[in-house]
């Protein structure tokens, strides 16, 4: 994962969790890799996600989801030169995709044809 190579313009992994509301692992995160961008997903629709699997049966889910959702917005607008504020009802937004290759340093790299292809892909199938 962390291999780099002259012909690797971007790499990156999904999910970096913070425990126990720990916020500062992503700071400490970016202090390891300098040229990190962090993109801050989160949900707008808190009571649909205090709902969800992940959730349901947590009757502490809603406190626990509003703390920890004001706590990475926050977050990231302290640290908007490297950190975006993206949200799970906006994600297939292709606007906002543009903007989140722009703000990667490969917008040159976003292809509507590729991303129309990927959104148009139903994984279920």
């Amino acid at each position: 994962m962390f291999k780099n190579s002259p012909t690797t313009s971007l790499w990156g992994f999904k999910e970096i969790r913070y425990d126990a509301g720990n916020i500062q692992y992503i700071q400490d995160f970016k202090e390891l890799f300098p040229q990190t961008k962090v993109i801050i997903h989160i949900r707008e629709n808190i009571q649909a996600q205090s709902l969800s699997g992940w959730f349901k049966k947590d009757p502490n889910a809603m406190s626990f989801l509003k703390k920890t959702t004001k706590e990475l917005i926050d977050f990231g607008l302290r640290h908007n030169k490297w950190c975006y504020l993206s949200s799970f009802e906006r994600m297939f937004d292709r606007n906002q995709l543009r903007t989140i290759f722009s703000f990667l340093g490969c917008g040159e790299k976003y292809d509507e044809t590729k991303v129309t292809s990927v959104l148009e892909h139903n994984i279920k199938d």
